[in-house]
């Protein structure tokens, strides 16, 4: 009588065979998606989430006048954070002056956060025709800033409206203004 062989996998240790050779096959690729998403989520950056209050910023503009967040209450202000060496902070920096002339009388005010001071000579040659200042550290932490450009509109109440990581479009950025602008400041309390 013969005997014909059986399957492997209808055993206990077949069927722990077949399961370890199928993980062996699949563990690259999970590992590959893994740290693809992993990758995408680095090179993204984080957005500063909208609705929570904007961190504190106090800065001294190229004009040298003062910047102080808390005293633009009431306005619009859209951020800016950029530097020189950026190709997409250089090729977003005329969408930006254009968006500054159209709400400049529209209570909107916006400033350009370089983050690093050899990136503030340049910024009227690279089209950045509206208030420059230079970024602290802390500044870069307190807002996020992981990549660049980074773009952040504050609401007149003082809390983030929208953040925008990477080169944003003009149309993205003006509806955020306009979203932005239909927000009521908070009423200010008196000590």
């Amino acid at each position: 009588m013969t005997e014909t062989p059986q399957d492997d996998s209808e055993t206990p240790t077949g069927a722990l065979h077949t399961l370890r050779t199928g993980i062996r096959h699949a563990l690259p690729g999970i590992l590959i998606a893994v740290g693809a998403v992993w990758i995408a989520s680095q090179i993204m950056g984080r957005a500063i989430p909208s609705g929570q209050p904007a961190p504190p910023l106090q800065v001294q503009q190229t004009d040298g006048t003062a910047f102080d967040l808390a005293e633009a209450r009431g306005s619009v202000v859209v951020l800016d954070f950029w530097a020189a060496w950026c190709p997409a902070c250089r090729e977003e920096a005329p969408t930006l002056s254009k968006l500054h002339e159209e709400f400049q009388h529209d209570n909107v005010r916006m400033l350009g956060l370089a983050v690093d001071s050899r990136s503030i000579p340049h910024a009227e040659r690279l089209g950045f025709h509206f208030p420059q200042a230079l970024a602290s550290a802390t500044d870069l932490e307190r807002y996020q800033v992981d990549l660049l450009p980074t773009t952040v509109v504050v609401a007149p109440d003082g809390t983030i409206s929208a953040s925008f990581t990477g080169q944003v479009s003009e149309g993205r950025l003006r509806d955020a203004i306009e979203e932005a602008q239909r927000i009521a400041p908070a009423q200010v309390s008196s000590r």
